[in-house]
């Protein structure tokens, strides 16, 4: 069943690949297979053909590189088999790995609204760019060389596989969708201990759907964490209780559209409209978020720590920087009061020349006057003394 899977895709591929004229190269990149260029505009005809051709690309790659296994949904009542594809029934294609039914670490992965199919997070992102910012292939990569089993929802499937003139009555909705392949499929596989999900922008919704209906999963720790890429869930999550809302705000981050560097804290849970810490993605643009925060989730995921680390670690980097801004101010008074102190120095040194100068010429003054005086002092006494030679000539002439 699988080979015949592979083939059937693997022909519409090729099928698709002639009418287009692109393919994928090894980067990733959809190029003209002529002219090696990238996709130009395309007509809305064009446009869904290569939306087509991506959606069956990375279906096949998935299958055929890493070994995914499809699930049908919904079942027949009472079925626990979901591997088996049941004519009868409409149903849709959903992912797990190998090991889903044996790994106690399990990561759920549900992308957002749109034409996006299982396995892609923005078919504009995997036409503009490339495959790997645009679908899952990296999530993939990560989950396995991290020891994750793989879970992998869609959504926005609502009719049969074999025909999209049958409608899935199950699925109305994303989150109908999703909450049947959890009530049915990830709340009955026992060996799942510790369920990761990782949510893109309606998926965030459907997320906090499920956890409405599954408060004791998130309390108990069962749900450990919980990654939202962009997610536009705003305030659905008051539909929690106040104490799963206090759970949701330590194990979840949301990693939002900014142009701030990758990881970092954009606004606390109390300052966000949406009960969770939001931190950058590392890109401005929506549907980039999930490609370019990849890193970021995993570190998150991996790690033992909750979002009230963040908070501390914040509110210490807040007192470090009130710390070092008294510090600067500190530094700066005693700045002012040296040079203040320096300058009044200055100030009474200049004074004190400027006084002994004054004094000098004072001294210098006085000393002028003193010989002055004394000149006339001098003049005077040899004016008596001749006056005196004078008069004593003449009483000796008289005589």
């Amino acid at each position: 069943m699988e080979e015949e899977k592979l083939n059937k895709l693997k022909k519409e591929v090729d099928e698709i690949e002639e009418k287009i004229n692109y393919k994928y190269n090894e980067e990733g990149e959809l190029k003209h297979k002529e002219t090696n260029e990238k996709v130009k505009r395309l007509n809305k005809t064009e446009y869904s053909l290569v939306g087509d051709y991506i959606t069956k690309y990375i279906q096949y790659k998935i299958l055929k590189e890493y070994n995914l296994i499809p699930m049908y949904v919904p079942s027949i009542e009472n079925s626990s088999n979901f591997y088996i594809r049941i004519k009868d029934i409409p149903q849709c294609e959903i992912y797990v790995s190998q090991d889903f039914e044996i790994n106690s670490n399990c990561i759920c992965i549900i992308q957002g609204t749109g034409a996006v199919r299982v396995g892609l997070w923005a078919r504009s992102v995997c036409i503009n760019d490339n495959l790997y910012l645009g679908s899952i292939i990296p999530y993939i990569k990560k989950a396995f060389e991290n020891h994750f089993s793989l879970i992998v929802l869609n959504p926005n499937e609502t009719c049969d596989i074999d025909d999209n003139k049958k409608k899935i009555p199950e699925f109305k909705s994303m989150e109908s969708h999703c909450n049947y392949v959890y009530d049915n499929i990830i709340k009955k596989n026992n060996k799942i201990q510790n369920l990761y999900i990782i949510a893109h922008s309606m998926g965030g919704y459907c997320t906090i759907q499920i956890l409405v209906n599954n408060e004791d999963d998130l309390l108990s720790g069962k749900i450990k964490k919980i990654v939202f890429t962009d997610s536009v869930h705003s305030d659905s999550y008051k539909e929690l209780s106040e104490k799963a809302q206090e759970k949701l705000k330590d194990v979840t981050k949301d990693y939002i559209s900014s142009t701030e560097p990758l990881g970092k804290l954009i606004s606390k849970w109390n300052e966000s409209n949406n009960g969770v810490n939001c931190y950058s993605s590392g890109h401005p643009l929506h549907e980039y978020t999930s490609g370019f925060a990849i890193d970021e989730v995993f570190k998150w995921i991996n790690s033992n720590e909750n979002c009230i680390n963040d908070d501390i670690i914040e509110n210490k980097d807040e007192v470090d920087l009130k710390n070092e801004n008294k510090e600067n101010k500190d530094n700066k008074e005693k700045e002012k009061m040296i040079n203040n102190n320096e300058n009044k120095e200055e100030k009474e040194k200049k004074n004190d020349i400027e006084m002994n100068n004054g004094n000098k010429e004072n001294n210098e003054e006085e000393n002028n006057k003193k010989e002055d005086k004394n000149e006339l002092k001098k003049e005077d006494n040899e004016g008596i003394h001749i006056e005196k030679k004078e008069e004593e000539k003449k009483d000796n002439e008289k005589k």
